[in-house]
């Protein structure tokens, strides 16, 4: 990066140095709503996007990369960083797991902690400004009408897991919640609409 963009991004980030990302490999199939695996009823054919995948900050200042988690046989997706600046939350799909869960960790690498548990895939999580969370899951039980493969509503959980509770009751799936300045949860919807099942 140039450094007068760098300087830019700096002063748009009002103080905020670092950039966190995931680099993980492309994921082949081009269904909208494979984007956690399909197949899903049949755990002979699941197939998740390939494995590998590392958790990262970049500090624009510096110009410096930092693996903050690196899991060579389990991916990595979604990260957000709290409030304050000083924890990650994520969706982490543990090597040799068949199931995308949320984690916790503190910037520096330390305090991996798992928030859910289950058999469905919980991604998309999001910080919300009663300290809770909002995410997608496919604990809700459903799936596409035209395939074998589950989507995922949103809920909202208590910081540590506990307390949660279902928010959307779309027929096929909601994805990327989003916290708008005033508290509102913005997310995108697949509506499955004109089309016979």
């Amino acid at each position: 990066a140039k450094p007068e963009l760098a300087s830019k991004a700096l002063q748009a980030m009002h103080g905020a140095e670092e950039i966190v990302f995931v680099v993980r490999p492309v994921y082949e199939d081009g269904h909208y709503y494979a984007n956690f695996g399909y197949w899903s009823s049949d755990p002979k054919k699941t197939l998740h996007p390939p494995d590998g995948s590392r958790l990262g900050l970049f500090n624009l200042r510096t110009r410096s990369v930092r693996t903050v988690l690196q899991d060579r046989k389990g991916n990595i997706r979604d990260p957000r960083v709290s409030y304050d600046g000083t924890t990650l939350l994520f969706a982490y799909r543990k090597g040799g797991t068949p199931t995308y869960h949320l984690y916790e960790i503190r910037t520096d690498g330390t305090g991996l902690k798992q928030l859910t548990f289950g058999d469905w895939d919980d991604v998309d999580p999001a910080y919300l400004p009663d300290g809770g969370i909002v995410f997608v899951s496919t604990r809700c039980k459903r799936f596409v009408p035209c395939y074998h493969t589950q989507t995922a509503l949103l809920y909202r959980m208590a910081a540590d897991g506990s307390d949660m509770r279902l928010l959307s009751a779309n027929n096929v799936d909601d994805n990327r919640p989003s916290i708008m300045p005033d508290g509102r949860i913005l997310y995108t919807r697949w509506e499955y609409v004109d089309r016979a099942p």
